[in-house]
């Protein structure tokens, strides 16, 4: 698909970024990103788990024409500012940085030039409860023995105000945080500065019920739209927590989802589901039917990737014997968002790569006089 024309509207494929978004490492394993003014993006990146390269929070410029990294911040220390498993990533109206971390369980924050700014106090330590059970990072990649992931404790941070593997996370016309408390299945809403204000949701599938929920949004009447992942479903809300609808039905047909991971809702109504299980960007409109699909377009590498290519002769030779067919397809999406101008992007955690549609603007059908 290079242009799609579909019930009076009208998207064409425009570019792809990442992985290279900057003159060095650029970002590994993206789990989300949030779009800031001027064509501004703020990337969170895991990396290989915990280590700190190609991980952290990247500031570019994702023009075409541009794609550079203004700052970037990769926490080479422990401390405030470290964040091992970034999950997810929002910007409050002063355009500040937050940073869910999935194994301190916290929320970080940093300003827009990149300063730590600070943590909010609701998770564990990075160090975490010294009688919790660990497990040692079998060492595939060659990582330090000391580094270790966290096994799952079923029922930790339960109370309010609490997170047990926080996700999605996005602010409100008021300020306020919304914040995925996916392993313990419900949402909850906070001041900027991290101050406990009401939530909502716990374990089970029916409307108002979540399992490992994930990401979260809201549309221009503030109505707010979570992917449910392992229901398999997104469900729509009023700011208060009422359930208003379900979008999308369980399954690998069109307009199904499998274990969709987050929504975006553009100045139109229409609904953007990363359908990260069946590798694929659904489109719904405002009542929750079914528009179309993306499966991936990007049939031409990144420049930074391309000027990469160019001077790897192991690259070359690798491309050479690969099947390249497949590159272009969306792979495992992680994230989408849109901004105001049409521009539809979706995030892919295992290519590390942005693909970038346009939904165009003011077009109408032709009509002629025969």
């Amino acid at each position: 698909m290079q242009t799609k024309f579909i019930r009076n509207r009208v998207y064409n494929y425009s570019h792809c970024l990442g992985p290279g978004i900057r003159e060095g490492r650029g970002f590994s394993r993206p789990t989300d990103f949030a779009l800031g003014p001027d064509n501004i993006i703020y990337l969170a990146s895991r990396g290989v788990e915990f280590a700190t390269f190609g991980g952290g929070l990247t500031k570019a410029d994702f023009s075409p024409d541009k794609h550079h990294a203004i700052w970037e911040y990769r926490g080479p220390e422990v401390g405030d500012g470290f964040c091992p498993w970034p999950t997810s990533i929002a910007l409050d109206s002063e355009e500040n940085v937050y940073l869910a971390d999935e194994y301190t369980n916290g929320i970080f924050v940093w300003d827009k030039d990149g300063n730590t700014k600070d943590r909010w106090d609701i998770g564990m330590t990075l160090e975490g409860d010294p009688n919790a059970d660990k497990m040692e990072l079998l060492n595939t990649f060659g990582l330090p023995l000391e580094y270790y992931l966290r096994k799952v404790v079923p029922g930790m941070g339960m109370e309010e105000g609490k997170l047990n593997g926080p996700s999605g996370i996005e602010f409100d016309k008021n300020d306020n945080a919304y914040v995925v408390d996916s392993r313990n299945h419900r949402i909850q809403v906070f001041t900027r500065d991290g101050k406990f204000i009401f939530g909502w949701g716990r374990f089970g599938d029916k409307p108002g019920e979540f399992n490992l929920p994930w990401g979260i949004n809201f549309d221009k009447e503030g109505r707010v739209y979570v992917a449910d992942w392992k229901n398999n479903r997104v469900q729509k809300f009023t700011p208060d927590g009422t359930y208003i609808a379900t979008i999308g039905t369980p399954g690998h047909d069109e307009g199904q989802l499998h274990r969709p991971s987050n929504v975006a809702i553009d100045k139109d109504g229409d609904i953007y589901v990363s359908d990260w299980g069946n590798h694929r960007l659904n489109v719904y409109d405002a009542e929750g039917d079914f528009i179309t699909d993306f499966h991936g377009d990007a049939e031409k590498f990144s420049p930074a990737t391309q000027d990469r290519v160019n001077i790897d002769l192991d690259a070359q030779k690798a491309m050479l014997r690969a099947d390249m067919s497949e590159t272009y397809r969306i792979h495992y999406p992680v994230s989408v968002n849109v901004d105001d101008k049409g521009n539809i992007m979706v995030m892919e955690v295992r290519t590390s790569r942005i693909q970038v549609y346009r939904k165009e603007q003011d077009w109408s059908d032709p009509q002629f006089n025969l």
